[in-house]
């Protein structure tokens, strides 16, 4: 008997956290910094409440979501505007009695290519394609660490420098001689090469930044062949990019100033010499950075505005981002004002930070108004009924948080979920929290609330009859932790929004008032 568990990947790790056997992440679509260009079409067949994952790379690293929120076999189309190639990947860990099975899939789009895929028990397979017929991990090696953002398996213990860069170096010819040998395009072929180069770069990247490595006029040399090899590096979007030019400007500091504290973005950056400050690898980090933190820790941006204020006098470009902090900083206070300062500095440069904030997919708009009752019990038993709490004129959105007492990450977001109601005080939204748990279960609702802190708070309830509520029909819900934003119209604003933990979680409710 095995178990399938389908996991994300992440950019530098490896997450997986739901209830009902689900995987999720909040990030939904692709946010791109370069111009858009032509459309491509990704679809996935899915089953009912079935989800696929795939992490790509755009100016922070995203992650593309399938869902099916409906009660049929659907097919779930995302479209995106790209205007060079892109490497999307994901993958399955099988735990069976035996070892787990890692498998990936790893999708190669050039702008205009149209691909479907079929996921049949966290299996995929290609049903069709206008570009590349098969999975890249069918066509050369894709190292696990690739995807994973690991170490090469064998350790420099076991293999030293010198061998470990021949493994590097013979994969990237064995994946050359495969490309050579595919009875397809040369343009395609040219798009795989590109590929190839940001895996064997990727390798080369972790190396040269391993303390057990050290600078050396070998590690130089590296470093300098890495850099000489940036456009082809920049030439694909794929996933690990943005470590190779991370490690780019790290070495290149370090060798200004061994001394550098390599956590200080700032400081590092400030100590790469002229000839990588005069390429765009250094404004594309110093964005990224910025951008990133807004994304994932939008606090952190008040820290970057103050970092970069007493610096921003030393360079035109840094007094630019300083401009830009400033008007991140004023959406957690009133994002329609902060949207719209974007939208006209720089040229618009930057709207792609604000594109996908709190922004579904694949989402068709429900409404409540016609519902019939669906009975929630506070924790004295008295009864109450959802439309009449959701739809109060006194807020604009309400927010509503699907728990259960045995569900372990729902009770992770709690602390998010409390900061977030903190924070957004005074705000016309209303937070609302309703657990699942059974009749039976209703004193493990009880005691978790109070361990939580939550029992004393307003607006807890309990669902009585999950599985056959007409709100779970209505939404098909299949997994929790869950949220929902409804406005007082009654208009399911949203039936599966960011989670509290993540950093869009605020901006996303303050884009919807």
């Amino acid at each position: 008997m095995s178990v399938r568990l389908a996991i994300p990947l992440l950019l530098s790790a490896l997450a997986f956290n739901a209830c009902f056997d689900k995987t999720r992440n909040s990030d939904r679509s692709i946010i791109g910094a370069e111009r858009r260009s032509d459309s491509t079409l990704f679809s996935i067949s899915l089953a009912p409440g079935q989800s696929a994952v795939f992490n790509t790379f755009d100016t922070y690293g995203r992650f593309i979501e399938f869902k099916n929120p409906g009660i049929n076999d659907s097919v779930i189309e995302q479209k995106f505007f790209i205007d060079k190639p892109m490497f999307l990947g994901a993958g399955n860990l099988i735990v069976t009695p035996g070892e787990p099975t890692f498998r990936t899939y790893g999708v190669l789009l050039n702008p205009g290519d149209t691909m479907r895929l079929i996921n049949a028990n966290d299996t995929f397979t290609i049903q069709y394609s206008s570009g590349y017929q098969q999975f890249v991990d069918s066509m050369i090696a894709v190292p696990k660490g690739f995807y994973w953002s690991f170490q090469e398996q064998d350790s420099l213990a076991s293999l030293g420098v010198n061998g470990l860069l021949q493994k590097i170096d013979a994969r990237y010819d064995r994946n050359e001689a495969a490309i050579n040998a595919l009875a397809t395009s040369e343009m395609r072929k040219h798009v795989l090469k590109d590929l190839n180069t940001n895996i064997k770069y990727t390798a080369i990247a972790r190396l040269i930044t391993n303390p057990a490595v050290g600078r050396s006029p070998f590690a130089d040399s590296l470093y300098e062949d890495m850099f000489q090899h940036v456009d082809d590096i920049r030439a694909i979007n794929a996933q690990n990019r943005g470590e190779i030019l991370a490690a780019i400007v790290a070495y290149n500091a370090g060798n200004q100033n061994r001394n550098l504290d390599k956590n200080d973005f700032w400081a590092v950056l400030a100590a790469t010499d002229d000839r990588l400050k005069q390429s765009g690898i250094y404004q594309q980090q110093a964005i990224s950075h910025v951008a990133g933190s807004f994304a994932y820790a939008p606090e952190k941006t008040v820290e970057i505005n103050n970092q970069l204020r007493p610096i921003r006098t030393q360079d035109p470009f840094l007094d630019t981002l300083y401009q830009l902090s400033n008007i991140l900083v004023t959406a957690s206070t009133d994002f329609k004002k902060a949207e719209k300062d974007l939208s006209t500095f720089a040229g618009g440069r930057f709207n792609f930070i604000f594109e996908n904030v709190g922004q579904s997919a694949n989402r068709e708009m429900k409404i409540i108004t016609n519902l019939p009752a669906v009975d929630l019990y506070d924790f004295n038993g008295k009864l109450s009924d959802f439309r009449r709490i959701v739809m109060d004129k006194k807020y604009k959105l309400t927010v509503v948080d699907l728990w259960a007492s045995w569900c372990v990450p729902c009770i992770g977001e709690m602390p998010h979920w409390e900061k977030s109601k903190h924070k957004l005080k005074g705000k016309p939204i209303q937070f609302v929290t309703i657990s699942i748990d059974k009749d039976e279960d209703i004193d493990k609702w009880v005691a978790v609330s109070k361990r939580q802190g939550i029992y004393n708070d307003a607006n807890q309830y309990r669902l009585a009859n999950f599985k056959e509520s007409p709100l779970t029909r209505l939404l098909n819900i299949r997994q929790i932790p869950r949220y929902l934003v409804i406005n007082n119209k009654g208009d399911v604003v949203d039936d599966d929004f960011l989670r509290p933990s993540n950093g869009g979680f605020e901006l996303g409710l303050l884009k919807l008032l």
